[in-house]
């Protein structure tokens, strides 16, 4: 290229046409005087030269991060930063329903802005069908309908897309000489989360314990019936 002795020569950006260069996963920043540039280090665009002079292409291995999932850096595309996202259990690319109708994509290819050296990328909580299971430990009537929870969020929700909030409590299920004592996320006689209470309220901040794990939900769930046996003499 041409410049003229003690002026300020603008020098080529990257661009489709001219100056498409590429390095894998690098990115272009700019040019050098030298060839031994540190990573890290920003070239310019703009020198002024006094004599004959060779310019060398700066490059920098760019980084990556993840909201709610993790990343890996990939080849760039036209001198953008390029990443590899892939969504942790109970997140998605688009939020979508587990186990629904509505698809969940597990990654996506995020992009920065060309001549960045950073790139991120957000995976969404997934909308997580919950169900009540009608005969275990030998239950019967009371509530059938689905619920929904997002991942790590307490509320309930009346539709699979999780957008209805829904705060009324459910219809109880009944059985013989046993009181019931809420739904849990295990059959087993002890242990689990309570997720709702033994009047039918959907429970959200029940206490220091239920607090805590009302947002260990990562996927579908079916919650079981618990009864508490009375004894008649």
């Amino acid at each position: 290229m041409l410049c003229y002795y003690n002026q300020p020569c603008t020098l080529p950006s990257w661009d489709t046409t001219y100056n498409n260069i590429t390095n894998g996963q690098k990115v272009f920043t700019g040019w050098a005087t030298v060839s031994a540039v540190r990573e890290g280090d920003t070239g310019d665009y703009t020198m002024t030269f006094t004599e004959s002079d060779t310019i060398y292409a700066v490059w920098n291995t760019p980084t990556c991060s993840a909201t709610n999932g993790s990343c890996a850096i990939t080849t760039s595309s036209q001198n953008r930063p390029t990443a590899e996202i892939t969504c942790s259990k109970g997140y998605s690319a688009n939020g979508g329903l587990a186990g629904g109708d509505i698809p969940l994509i597990s990654g996506f290819i995020a992009y920065g802005e060309a001549g960045e050296t950073e790139v991120s990328g957000s995976c969404l909580a997934n909308c997580n069908t919950i169900t009540f299971n009608s005969t275990q430990n030998g239950g019967s009537g009371g509530w059938s309908t689905k619920l929904y929870k997002k991942t790590g969020n307490s509320t309930w929700y009346s539709n699979s897309s999780c957008s209805t909030v829904r705060t009324a409590a459910i219809t109880k299920p009944t059985k013989t000489n046993a009181t019931f004592a809420g739904f849990y996320n295990t059959s087993a006689a002890s242990g689990g989360t309570q997720f709702i209470s033994s009047t039918g309220a959907l429970l959200t901040t029940s206490g220091r314990h239920c607090m805590r794990n009302m947002n260990v939900i990562r996927d579908t769930r079916e919650l079981e019936r618990v009864f508490q046996v009375n004894v008649t003499p």
